[in-house]
């Protein structure tokens, strides 16, 4: 990113799912294996939110909107910075042109980091609350409460938020979970919905049920049902989604040929390459759409759409993520295939345009939007970024796909030692620098080996490690 942790918006719906620890909107199969191959705009796909590729935090950002009749930056207002120690936004502070406050941003953090609150004031002679929103997570470090409240001249007032119940087994995996949300009308917190969660021995989900609670009757009413199928290597090859008729469970969706690009052993962990999302007619599936993914190194990934038509598959959309060689998310296009011209028309793009410098901060960003008439990108917005300062983070701002996966030290200055966890197995090591390019390779069986300086150039690297059960650990580091 820059330098700093966005603030980061939870939305919650009505009905929610949970499959360890992955929550996903009672949309249908397809969304949810779309979302497990886009991990929009935080990279997790890579195993971290926070990408950072630099230590370099900026204390101030200069906010521009591009004025189109004069083809000039204007002015908007100016961001001030500060940090906790592990690199996360303390405060976020507007002032106008004339130096004035306008509003300011608190946040508070736990032992885990977990953001716990985000205080929002204005100025008027002095800072006043505007409004709040709190947030309390468990030991499992899942959500367990999410509050908005507003103030009121002298006090709070709870205006939404949701409540959220667990029961896990021996292994920490979650067994079922309870919603509530907030009711403003009577100032109670309703009982929403919940889901069961079933697992087979390798602690896999092999069953998720969804309810909702019908308050007028006081009873828990059964809505969907999602099936998930295993090979004997423990891989998801179909997943079935169904529908409570009011008697009995009817089929609705299914996936099948489920093919993946990764396999951690956990669908919500894992990449899909390509499957097919079949519909229930009544009396037999039929196919519907065909998607397939591709990914690079640093966490872009085309997601192609094709429908079944006439017996055949044919293009019909096209959605792509876009980071850049620093790890820095730039952009989205969303394109449907023209079968007049045979050829892919953009309906929608957006994109980020970072300058770095030489400690790899971003020092100003542009946001654009693709003009699908005129077939041109136009400025919207600009952020020039400046007084930088240094925060010694460590490997806590950097990619690890799994925490009990570490490299030490980082940044690498001689060498650098890589652990594991588990028994000593064979498994497979890769090594890219920024540009994608592969810079070394090799095999190991010890849980502990080193990566070495020499023929490293100065810069950032990405560190793949995989066995042959299609696990793998994705780190990333520095050589200094």
């Amino acid at each position: 990113m820059i330098g700093m942790k966005g603030l980061k918006n939870i939305s919650c719906v009505v009905l929610i799912f949970f499959c360890n620890g992955f929550l996903f909107a009672q949309s249908g199969l397809l969304d949810f294996y779309s979302q497990l191959g886009f991990s929009h705009h935080e990279n997790s796909s890579l195993g971290n939110e926070d990408l950072r590729t630099s230590n370099y935090y900026p204390l101030r950002a200069t906010n521009y909107n591009w004025n189109v009749p004069n083809s000039t930056w204007d002015f908007a207002d100016t961001t001030l910075y500060t940090y906790t120690s592990q690199g996360l936004a303390g405060s976020l502070t507007k002032k106008d042109s004339f130096n004035n406050f306008i509003t300011r941003t608190l946040n508070s953090y736990d032992a885990s980091n977990h953001l716990i609150e985000t205080l929002n004031q204005y100025w008027s002679s002095g800072w006043v609350n505007n409004n709040r929103d709190t947030f309390a997570f468990d030991s499992y470090n899942n959500l367990t409460l999410q509050e908005n409240l507003q103030w009121n001249t002298s006090q709070w007032l709870l205006t939404g938020g949701y409540t959220y119940y667990y029961t896990y087994s021996a292994g920490g995996k979650i067994l079922t979970k309870l919603t509530l949300t907030w009711n403003t009308s009577t100032l109670v917190w309703d009982t929403v919905s919940r889901i069961t969660n079933t697992y087979n021995a390798g602690n896999q989900v092999t069953q998720i049920i969804g309810e909702s609670y019908n308050l007028s009757l006081m009873a828990w009413q059964l809505i969907s049902k999602k099936n998930f199928t295993y090979d004997a290597s423990f891989v998801n090859t179909q997943t079935v989604d169904y529908q409570w008729s009011g008697t009995q469970w009817d089929n609705n969706t299914q996936l099948i040929n489920i093919v993946w690009s990764n396999w951690t052993g956990d669908v919500n962990t894992s990449n899909p390459q390509s499957y097919i999302y079949q519909l229930w007619n009544g009396s037999s599936w039929d196919n519907y759409n065909r998607l397939t993914y591709a990914y690079d190194a640093f966490g872009s990934v085309i997601q192609l759409t094709e429908l079944w038509a006439s017996g055949n598959w044919r293009d019909d959309s096209r959605l792509s993520d876009f980071y850049d060689n620093q790890f820095n998310y730039t952009g989205i296009r969303s394109e449907s295939w023209n079968i007049f011209t045979t050829a892919w028309d953009t309906s929608y793009e957006y994109k980020y345009i970072y300058t770095y410098d030489v400690n790899n901060a971003i020092t100003d960003r542009i946001y654009q939007e693709y003009d699908v008439f005129n077939h041109v990108f136009q400025n919207n917005s600009r952020t020039v970024y400046s007084d930088f300062i240094f925060l010694d983070v460590g490997v806590n701002s950097l990619a690890i796909a799994n925490p009990a996966v570490t490299i030490y030290p980082n940044p690498v200055t001689d060498f650098a030692e890589v652990s594991m966890p588990g028994n000593n197995s064979l498994f497979q090591y890769r090594v890219y620098n920024s540009a994608g390019k592969l810079m070394a390779a090799g095999e190991e069986k010890k849980n502990n080996f080193r990566i070495y300086k020499a023929g490293l150039a100065e810069g950032l690297y990405l560190l793949l490690i995989s066995n042959g059960q299609g696990a793998h650990h994705i780190l990333k580091f520095i050589v200094q």
